[in-house]
């Protein structure tokens, strides 16, 4: 795999948006704040929210955005989210290890895009040195899109939604990406 000096590349990432209307309930009885808001885990913490989906230039540009219950994967998003977007022929795709999987290198792979996703340490071994220092090159690419959400996070109220429902979060972010999009071009 090549460098990125040429600063031709796409970056895949999400990004969780915090609903509302966190219940003070256990999470598994029936929910009466956003009935479309949904619980994931991380670590220790459970959280009920949404989840953006998106992608970016190299200048952490967004292209395209889709909006998601955050109990949704990363990897079922990678198709739907690139299909959203026109890509050159033989673009590097960046992605973290949440998007690993067969089916989204294949797909990159019959729609003539590098494979730029990282790669999972397989369980109770060691990633292999040249695996590793592929990890190392992706993941000093993916900065721009890390700058992207705080940015966001920061100039428009730290990834809360202002709004009860999947439609109406959707269309914040879409609206919070174009003003960020519009201040970094401006800028």
């Amino acid at each position: 795999m090549k460098a990125h000096s040429e600063k031709k590349y796409t970056i895949v990432d999400a990004t969780i948006v915090d609903s509302p209307y966190h219940p003070h309930l256990p999470k598994n009885l029936v929910i009466a704040g956003d009935r479309e808001a949904r619980w994931v885990s991380g670590g220790k913490v459970s959280r009920f929210d949404f989840k953006h989906h998106v992608v970016t230039d190299p200048n952490g540009i967004v292209l395209s955005v889709l909006t998601t219950p955050a109990n949704v994967t990363d990897t079922t998003m990678f198709k739907p989210l690139l299909d959203t977007v026109d890509l050159p022929l033989a673009t590097p795709v960046l992605a973290d290890k949440g998007y690993e999987s067969q089916s989204d290198r294949d797909y990159l792979r019959a729609h003539n895009c590098t494979d730029d996703i990282m790669y999972k340490k397989p369980k109770g071994e060691e990633l292999s040195p040249t695996k590793a220092r592929c990890n190392r090159r992706i993941s000093a690419g993916r900065y721009a899109i890390e700058r992207t959400f705080g940015s966001i996070h920061i100039w428009f109220g730290d990834g809360r939604a202002r709004y009860r429902g999947l439609a109406k979060t959707h269309t914040q972010g879409i609206l919070e990406f174009m003003a960020y999009n519009m201040k970094r071009s401006f800028a």
